[in-house]
This record gives structure tokens, sequence and C-alpha cells, in this order.
């Protein structure tokens, strides 16, 4: 996870990209293979961080799981 516990959002989590990983490519899976939107990062962090917003009903224990599951296999798949 990123930025360190003590600066984080409640609402957004940034989660470092994977090294190697092409993010651009990872979020373009997702949303039409598993209809899960994710953000890039911003400035000094674009390809660096996906930023996943978690707000209502989105931060359910099966969303956050199927959001898991679905970004490891998006992950693999573009790798």
């Amino acid at each position: 996870m990123f930025p360190a516990p003590g600066e984080r959002l409640w609402t957004l989590n940034a989660i470092k990209v994977p090294y190697g990983a092409d993010e651009a490519a990872v979020r373009r899976e997702l949303l039409p293979q598993c209809n899960i939107e994710i953000g890039a990062g911003l400035g000094p962090l674009v390809g660096k961080v996906f930023r996943v917003g978690l707000m209502g009903t989105s931060s359910s224990q099966e969303l956050v799981d199927l959001l898991t599951n679905s970004l490891e296999k998006a992950l693999n798949s573009v790798a």
C-alpha cells in the first residue's frame, strides 16, 4: 500500500503496481472483463500505483475480494 499508514485516506487506496507490470494494461483488462474501473496514479505516481475507491457499498468484503481476485488475474494475464 502507498502511502504510509498515517497518511492514507479512508475513501481511497493507492496500491503499488508490482515491478514490471503495465498498470495501464491491467486497468484496460479489468474494465471490460470484470466491470471494475480503477484509477491510475497522478503526477509523480503515474504508472506506479493503482487508485482504488472504497466508498459505500463498494467497500463490502465480497466486493473487496472480487477486486483482489480480479486484479490478480489481470496482472497475470497481461504479464
